[in-house]
């Protein structure tokens, strides 16, 4: 029986879908929640990238389907975890769009 390695993820973190139809697609997290059930401990991020996934309506996805970046917006997160949420869709499409420039290289 193989082991899954849960990755953890933080706010502001620049993440890539790995399952689903929006596989390979980039996003922003902004919020992340572990659920314990019946010994079990499933953990979820709640995403946005600006367009498809609006920041008024994240995509809920487990940590297994996403593959994290090394990369954290700093900005964005200080103003997340402040309690202004009220990003704006185009502050969250230039986080990843900044990100994928400057990376452009090794993605």
């Amino acid at each position: 029986m193989s082991k899954k390695i849960m990755t953890m993820v933080t706010i502001g973190q620049i993440v890539i879908s790995k399952q689903g139809r929006d596989k390979g697609d980039w996003f922003v997290v902004v919020d992340v929640a572990h659920n314990t059930t019946n010994k079990r401990c499933i953990s979820y991020a709640w995403l946005v990238n600006g367009n498809s996934r609006p920041v008024d309506r994240p995509k809920k996805k487990k940590l297994m389907h996403i593959q994290p970046t090394k990369y954290i917006d700093e900005a964005f997160q200080n103003k997340i975890e402040n309690g202004k949420l009220k990003a704006e869709n185009s502050e969250v499409r230039k986080v990843i769009e900044n990100f994928v420039l400057s990376n452009k290289k090794e993605v």
